[in-house]
């Protein structure tokens, strides 16, 4: 027996099961999707705590810094899912970077929303150094300190630098409170902990 469905028969299928075509609001891997219910009691845990502590400092001793990544591809922002799903999530099955990363960008921000120190802008290249084509190239901006990795992304060691050299030198206030993004927060918590 050889079945085909008609437009009709689709329609019909996805109104009965509650399927709908979605916009895709993150991309995310797989395992992140899998560890979304402990990832989203950390969130709420941080912002808790956030909502507490801000009041009690200035909003120029409130500061933000979380990653940025560029992507290299543009993928499609929708997909089929369920009708009325608060989130939806992209998964894909290539490397996830390709969809997400070419270049990672991290800024300080503070709460009155001033931009605190440089950029720091983390390139990918293939040897994760800058070649010599691409230095002769680069523009030298006074405001932006420049690495690269592989992945476009930061490592442990580019937060480490990030922290001695942009963040640390614009601390003048023992009385400052930091404010991290939480998942930057989560990896690299220990990090801070030296200041």
């Amino acid at each position: 027996m050889k079945f085909k469905a008609s437009s009709t028969w689709i329609t019909n299928f996805k109104a009965r099961n509650g399927i709908v075509s979605r916009k895709i609001q993150k991309i995310v891997s797989c395992k992140e999707l899998e560890q979304l219910p402990y990832l989203e009691d950390k969130i709420a845990t941080f912002r808790e705590k956030i909502k507490a502590l801000a009041p009690l400092h200035a909003s120029s001793h409130v500061w933000n810094t979380d990653q940025i990544g560029f992507s290299y591809e543009i993928i499609d922002g929708r997909t089929l899912s369920w009708k009325g799903e608060e989130r939806t999530f992209g998964c894909g099955f290539s490397p996830k970077n390709k969809a997400t990363h070419s270049y990672t960008v991290q800024y300080i921000v503070s709460m009155d929303g001033k931009v605190i120190g440089d950029a720091f802008v983390c390139l990918q290249e293939p040897t994760g150094r800058i070649g010599p084509v691409v230095e002769e190239s680069l523009f030298a901006a006074p405001n932006i300190t420049l690495t690269c990795s592989v992945s476009g992304k930061l490592t442990k060691s580019h937060v480490k630098y990030y922290v001695s050299n942009i963040l640390k030198p614009n601390i003048s206030s023992r009385k400052l409170f930091l404010m991290y993004f939480f998942m930057f927060f989560l990896i690299y918590g220990l990090i801070f902990s030296t200041f």
